[in-house]
Order: C-alpha cells, then sequence, then structure tokens
C-alpha cells in the first residue's frame, strides 16, 4: 500500500513518505493535526499505536478510521458468506474488519469516541470482484484444492446474482471513527 502510495501522490510537495510502522512513526511529538487510515486499525497493535497517536497529534488533534462493511441484509452477501464458511478457512465474517476496528478506536479514544455511518455501494467488474476477494486474509492459499473450488463456486455465485452482466454492485457501509485521543 505504501509502495501505491508513493506512486500515486510522489508529485504532491506536501507528501512525504515515512517507511516505519503505525505503532513508531519516527514523526516529532505534536507534529500533525489528524491522523486517518483507511480499512487499516484492526492490523495494528492498538494499545502502541494510541500512544503513538497522542505522541504524535497537536492539542485538539484529530484522529480518524475508516473502514467499509458488507450490508448482511443483502441476499448475495449471504451466500457468498457461505461459500467463505465452506472454502476459506480463516474466515470469520465478511465484516470481520469493522468488527475488530470499532473496539480499538474506542480504546484510542475513549470518551471522545465519535462515530458515523454511510452506505457506500460499491461496484465491482466481475473479474475484479473476484481479485478483491482473493486478496482477503481468510481467502484460501492460491493453488491449493480449496481456492479453486471457491473461484469455481465465487463465479457461480456471480452469475446467478448478476446474469448478463459484466459487473456487480454489493451493499456496503463506510463506517468512521472519530475524535480527540485523550
Amino acid at each position: 500500500m505504501r509502495e501505491k502510495a508513493v506512486k500515486a501522490l510522489s508529485g504532491f510537495p506536501d507528501f512525504i513518505p515515512v517507511a516505519a510502522p503505525a505503532e513508531a512513526t519516527t514523526l516529532p511529538n505534536s507534529s500533525v493535526s489528524a491522523v486517518t487510515m483507511g480499512s487499516a486499525l484492526h492490523w495494528f497493535d492498538p494499545d502502541a499505536f494510541g500512544k503513538e497517536c497522542r505522541r504524535i497529534l497537536t492539542p485538539g488533534g484529530l484522529f480518524f478510521s475508516v473502514i467499509n462493511a458488507r450490508d448482511y441484509e443483502d441476499p448475495f452477501t449471504k451466500a457468498q458468506h457461505a461459500l467463505c464458511e465452506r472454502f476459506c478457512p480463516r474466515f470469520s465474517s465478511l465484516r470481520h474488519g469493522l468488527l475488530k476496528t470499532k473496539p480499538r478506536a474506542e480504546a484510542i479514544l475513549g470518551e471522545q469516541f465519535h462515530e458515523a455511518v454511510f452506505d457506500f455501494p460499491l461496484t465491482y467488474q466481475k473479474e475484479d470482484f473476484l481479485l478483491r476477494s482473493l486478496s482477503s486474509s481468510y481467502a484460501p492459499e492460491e493453488g491449493s484444492p480449496e481456492c479453486n473450488a471457491y473461484v469455481t463456486e465465487l463465479r457461480r455465485l456471480m452469475e446467478e446474482f448478476f446474469p448478463d452482466s459484466d459487473t456487480l454492485t454489493v451493499p456496503n457501509v463506510s463506517v468512521v471513527f472519530w475524535g480527540n485521543p485523550k
């Protein structure tokens, strides 16, 4: 992700990439007015990252974490969940990132915790959706019998729910957690 950011943003003079983990950014104390992340907080050590946020934020500085989550009221999402349970050994939920992110944001922000939810349906080319599904941390290992079966069944599912189309749209929400960590 860092490499993609460098490639996309290197032409902006205020973009300064830092090769450091989120828990130890190497940024000076009180040097940033906002800390933001998208679909990443569930990968960080929450205690160390919270401490780092408080260290680098200016007084009154804000913390923002944004994560996308699938809508389980959707029949296609329910059907994909069933496929994941069948073929993905590390699977827990198509909302696993949100389920891990919210308590971490609450711990970092304490009484300053705020949350907002926005509808954000996602449209994919079918092949891109397949690649997105295979890039998930819970996806079966590439080349394994489970992966081959998962790909076959996911293609069948897309054709069942989205026939005669190269695209599919899945209901999704974006959830924003924000506040001033104390």
